[in-house]
């Protein structure tokens, strides 16, 4: 690594003798003071630089330092000058805060040599809610935290200051997202290799099952958000839900930033588009779910809950319960669209759960729910005749027969509180179960979905198949466990 260390103190050297005489005092012209932009002056003398024999020799070390066939295999020197490029000015070397902060070169070449070296990045999600405000700056969950941030700190995390001279694309506009909480998540990520050409599936013609835009990190937070009765736990605003403009909080867009140096930043997208945002004359954003302290508690309650049962499953790296998770993904999309098109994807999570091949699907899945969502007989046959009546509207949807009314929303709030409930039922206890077994308690094969829906059919013919199941049911089955505040 010498060389590349006498080719980067090289190279610094250069930086700071430029960047020295760029200090000096405005030039006159015929009396007049020319006032350079000032960013504009920064870019120019760093591309300038950038063409010097002290980078160019600097290219040349790096690429003989770690190109390997193994990992950054490259063979172009225009990427490698790119990734060079980056690390100069991403960590703010060129920019005057630099040279007020305690990196030495010797701390600098370091990070550099480390930078190339690493196989890994620490990425941060950042996806802002609309609609929602609660009474204080931060909640805190496992994997993740819902937060409030200021000014000052977004322009930290996103890199601001160095993007407004380099990557004005990037800038994250925190005037606006300021006013927001956030989920944030932070994961590690595996590091995209230069010079190795990745073919995905899509590039050779399939194409995958994908039931939201969102990137894995939030599904999975989000996984945990869209069981909670966010009609419930909200302050009271209005008298009756069915009149709440929205059923739930949304996320306009996911900002990633990470702490790769070598990489540009990703683009950021236009704050001034959020459905919340009541423009420039109130600097402010509208809220529907405005959560008081009783209302945080119930949340973070549920929340818990939810990441209780889910975390004994982890139906992230485990296919077990794959008819769960694609329940669970449903109902996410369901719960970020708008209008009518939320009623399909309701009704699509509760047949993941409920439904089977076979005639009399429409019959079994309007049992089914109302077996668990109602607590009585009188209770039971009204879910079944609200399931019946959403499943005409969703079958009207889909088969594109016109509309003879209008849908009221109270049917499709209806919708979206039995996918819920019953996602939740079901969440609960294949959770309870999971438990038992991880603790090597469960002493029979583990229960399938097709055994719950036997017993919730009061199968006679399956009891004796279903005797360990029917001895060590938890308790209140086959009640929907009360998740609400």
């Amino acid at each position: 690594m010498v060389m590349i260390e006498q080719a980067f103190h090289t190279y610094i050297k250069a930086v700071e003798i430029r960047l020295e005489a760029r200090q000096r005092p405005p030039t006159k012209k015929r009396g007049l003071e020319v006032l350079p932009n000032k960013s504009r002056h920064l870019c120019d003398l760093v591309e300038q630089l950038e063409e010097g024999p002290e980078f160019r020799a600097l290219l040349k070390e790096t690429i003989s330092a770690f190109r390997r066939k193994d990992w950054h295999s490259s063979r172009s020197e225009l990427s490698w000058k790119g990734l060079i490029c980056n690390f100069f000015c991403r960590t703010g070397f060129y920019n005057d805060t630099f040279f007020r902060g305690s990196d030495t070169s010797r701390d600098l070449v370091k990070r550099y040599e480390k930078a190339f070296q690493r196989r890994h990045v620490q990425a941060t999600y950042l996806a802002p809610m609309e609609f929602v405000q609660f009474p204080k700056p931060e909640l805190r969950f496992p994997g993740f935290e819902i937060r409030k941030f200021d000014r000052d700190e977004l322009d930290a995390i996103a890199g601001n200051e160095v993007n407004r001279v380099f990557y004005p694309q990037a800038v994250v506009d925190t005037d606006i997202l300021q006013e927001y909480w956030f989920v944030v998540v932070k994961t590690p990520e595996e590091l995209r290799r230069w010079g190795i050409l990745t073919i995905s599936r899509e590039d050779m013609g399939w194409v995958s099952a994908k039931y939201t835009r969102f990137p894995p990190a939030i599904e999975r937070v989000l996984a945990r958000l869209v069981l909670c009765d966010w009609i419930e736990v909200r302050k009271p605003q209005y008298e009756n839900p069915h009149d709440v403009p929205r059923f739930g909080f949304n996320i306009p867009f996911v900002v990633r930033v990470d702490d790769n140096d070598l990489q540009r930043p990703q683009s950021m997208p236009d704050s001034s588009t959020l459905k919340s945002y009541l423009g420039e004359e109130y600097k402010a954003h509208r809220t529907i779910f405005d959560l008081n302290e009783s209302g945080t508690v119930a949340f973070e309650e549920c929340v818990k809950r939810a990441e209780e049962c889910l975390g004994h499953l982890r139906l992230e790296t485990d296919d077990t319960h794959s008819f769960l998770k694609v329940a669970i993904d449903n109902l996410i999309k369901a719960f970020f669209t708008e209008e009518l098109e939320q009623l399909l994807w309701h009704i699509t999570a509760l047949e993941a759960l409920l439904g089977e091949r076979g005639p009399g699907l429409t019959a079994s899945l309007a049992r089914r729910s109302a077996t668990i969502l109602g607590g009585t007989e009188n209770a039971r046959k009204e879910w079944k005749n609200k399931f019946n009546d959403l499943y005409d509207l969703r079958s009207a949807l889909v088969h594109g027969r016109q509309f003879k009314k209008d849908v009221h929303r109270k049917q499709l709030f209806e919708a979206r509180v039995m996918a819920m409930r019953v996602t939740i039922w079901f969440v609960h206890y294949f959770g309870e179960i999971a438990v038992r077994i991880n603790e090597g308690l469960w002493k029979s094969k583990a229960p399938t979905r097709e055994d719950f829906l036997a017993l919730l059919d009061r199968s006679k013919a399956d009891r004796t198949r279903l005797k360990a199941l029917l001895n060590n049911l938890p308790t209140g089955f086959p009640s929907g466990p009360d998740w609400s505040p």
